[in-house]
């Protein structure tokens, strides 16, 4: 079974190491990619080798970045046929009930607020991982797109 693959996007660098070593202990077997550039985001998805089997099975997106926010990108994603089946869950610091609501409207698959204890964010990660990549049968195999 080929390792499933995840894509990170987060503006804040520590943020997304402390996201990696998470994943990382919480033993999953996934490969993981970084994009701090919310704009970036779609060049690497549309750079991917149609039927290559690369796209990732789940994005983590933060919200509130810089140049395009997370809402903006989340608009993007599930509107472009590259990458409007891919899974996406916010993952965010802002509990906000207007932010969660409106990422879900906009069909996020799930909303996260990050935790600030590090053992809990291993928990959800774990959690969220096992769900997405593992558990979940309505999920399909993105290489055969």
């Amino acid at each position: 079974m080929n390792k499933k693959s995840i894509l990170i996007v987060d503006d804040n660098r520590l943020d997304a190491d402390l996201i990696q070593l998470a994943i990382d202990e919480c033993g999953m077997n996934v490969k993981s990619t970084f994009i701090e550039d919310s704009p970036d985001v779609m060049h690497y998805l549309h750079a991917i080798e149609p039927g290559s089997g690369t796209l990732p099975s789940l994005i983590l997106l933060d919200l509130k970045m810089p140049k395009m926010d997370g809402m903006e990108l989340l608009t993007l994603l599930k509107s472009d046929e590259t990458s409007s089946r891919i899974p996406v869950v916010i993952l965010s610091s802002s509990e906000q009930p207007c932010d969660i609501e409106c990422t879900i409207k906009s069909s996020a698959n799930a909303y996260i607020v990050k935790p600030f204890d590090y053992s809990e964010l291993c928990n959800v990660l774990k959690q969220t991982l096992q769900f997405w990549l593992n558990v979940n049968t309505g999920s399909f195999e993105l290489e055969q797109i």
